[in-house]
C-alpha cells in the first residue's frame, strides 16, 4: 500500500511533465528561479528495474521545491481552468501532506538499498553463497528500517511530556496511553506515572510521580558522540609507556579526563586525606624508602676518559 500510494503520485507527476512541454518548461523556470538543478523524473518500474525507479525517486526528491513552486503557480493562475486548477491544487495537497513526505522518505531509502543490492548481484563474479549473504544482509537491513519506522510512536510519546504541545482544551486524559507505553518500555510503575502526569497537566509544577519518567527519558543518549569521546579519551591515556594500567586505573582516568571538573572547581583535600588514612606517602615525606646508590671512584667508571673528553 505504501509503494502503491507513491507510485500513482509520481505516475501522475510523470505523464505531467512528459506529455506536456508547456509544463516542463514551466517546471524549469521554477527551478531556475530557486536556482536548483532539476533532475529527470521517469516511471516506477516493476522490481527488475529497481535501480531506474530508485533514480525516479531521487529525482522527485531532488524537484521537490521547483514541484511545489509550480504546483501553487498552476493553482491559483489564470492561464488554466477550474478543472485544471483543481487538479494541481490535489497535487500540491498529495505533495505536502506529512503523510506522502513520509512515504517518500521510506520508499526512497529503501529503493537505495534495493539498487545497490542489484547493484552487487549483476557483478559477474558473483556466486550462489556470495549473494545469499548479500541479500540476507540487505533483508537485515530492511528489517531495521521496518523497527526504526515503529519507533516512531515512541517520539510521539515523549512529545505529550512537554507543555508546549498540549493543546489549548487539554482533556484530563490526554497522553494517559502515551505515559502507559513510556512507563512499560522503561519499567517503571504505569500507574503512578500516569497519576503524576495528570496532576503535572493540572498544575504545570512537576512532582515525585512523574519525575522517575523524565530523569529516564532525560538520561538517554542521543547520539555515539560521547562514545566516541570516550575511545578518543582512552587513545590518550593508554599509551605505550602506561601499557600497565589496570583497567579500573583506565577506567578511573577516562572517568576523570571525560566528566571530571576543571581544577579551578577542584578540591584536592578529601581525597588527599583518604590518601593519607590508607597508609600511603605524603609528597613531602622526608624518611622513605630510597635508593641505594654504591660511592663509586670517579676513576674506576668505565665512562671515565669519555667524561674527561668531554671537559676540554
Amino acid at each position: 500500500m505504501l509503494g502503491r500510494n507513491a507510485g500513482c503520485f509520481i505516475e501522475k507527476v510523470y505523464s505531467l511533465y512528459h506529455i506536456s512541454p508547456k509544463n516542463s518548461n514551466e517546471l524549469r523556470e521554477c527551478a531556475a528561479s530557486l536556482e536548483q538543478q532539476l533532475l529527470t523524473t521517469g516511471k516506477i518500474f516493476t522490481i527488475r528495474w529497481i535501480a531506474s525507479s530508485e533514480r525516479t525517486l531521487r529525482a522527485v526528491w531532488n524537484n521537490f521545491e521547483a514541484l511545489y513552486k509550480h504546483f501553487s503557480y498552476a493553482s491559483t493562475g489564470t492561464r488554466r481552468d477550474s478543472k485544471e486548477r483543481a487538479k494541481y491544487e490535489g497535487l500540491k495537497n498529495i505533495l505536502t501532506s506529512e503523510k506522502s513526505v513520509y512515504n517518500l522518505g521510506i520508499l526512497y531509502d529503501s529503493l537505495i538499498e534495493l539498487s545497490d543490492l542489484s547493484k552487487q548481484l549483476q557483478k559477474r563474479d558473483m556466486t550462489l553463497p556470495v549473494a545469499h549473504r548479500t541479500i540476507q544482509r540487505s533483508i537485515r537491513v530492511l528489517e531495521s528500517m521496518a523497527n526504526i519506522i515503529t519507533r516512531s510512536q515512541k517520539s510521539r510519546d515523549f512529545e505529550v511530556l512537554s507543555p508546549e504541545n498540549w493543546p489549548e482544551n487539554i482533556d484530563i486524559q490526554y497522553g494517559d496511553k502515551n505515559i502507559h507505553r513510556l512507563s512499560q518500555l522503561f519499567q517503571i510503575d504505569q500507574v503512578s506515572a500516569v497519576r503524576g502526569f495528570r496532576e503535572y497537566k493540572e498544575n504545570k509544577i512537576l512532582n515525585s510521580d512523574i519525575k522517575p519518567l523524565l530523569t529516564i527519558i532525560n538520561s538517554i543518549a542521543i547520539s555515539l558522540s560521547e562514545c566516541e569521546r570516550t575511545l578518543s579519551s582512552m587513545n590518550l591515556i593508554v599509551s605505550p609507556i602506561r601499557s600497565t594500567l589496570t583497567s579500573n586505573h583506565i577506567s578511573s582516568l577516562i572517568f576523570i579526563h571525560c566528566v571530571g571538573p576543571p581544577l579551578d572547581n577542584f578540591n584536592p583535600k578529601p581525597f588527599f586525606e583518604s590518601w593519607i588514612r590508607k597508609g600511603k606517602r605524603s609528597a613531602t615525606e622526608s624518611i622513605c624508602l630510597k635508593r641505594n646508590k654504591k660511592n663509586l671512584n670517579k676513576e674506576s667508571h668505565s665512562y671515565y676518559p669519555i667524561w674527561q673528553c668531554l671537559d676540554t
